[in-house]
């Protein structure tokens, strides 16, 4: 049984470690800066914080998130909170 992807996501780079990440499903669109880890090869940093996705769905987009970028040979490390604070 394949697994059929809740979210569309997609990356672009910004400027230099900034990448623009954008995920959205049928009721939802965000799009949150993420960070390439400079001292550590393909790389990225995300703050679950950033999105405005309700707090039940945070696993399941974590997880379609990590996929993502697996399929993109490119290593996630997940924070809690936001990037910035307010």
């Amino acid at each position: 049984m394949s697994h059929k992807n809740k979210y569309s996501i997609s990356m672009k780079n910004l400027h230099m470690y900034n990448y623009l990440l954008e995920v959205k499903d049928e009721r939802h669109a965000d799009q949150v800066i993420i960070e390439a880890v400079p001292d550590l090869d393909q790389t990225m940093m995300i703050w679950l914080g950033d999105f405005n996705f309700p707090p039940e769905e945070q696993a399941e987009l974590q997880k379609e998130i990590e996929l993502y970028f697996k399929a993109q040979k490119i290593s996630c490390i997940f924070k809690m909170g936001k990037r910035i604070q307010d």
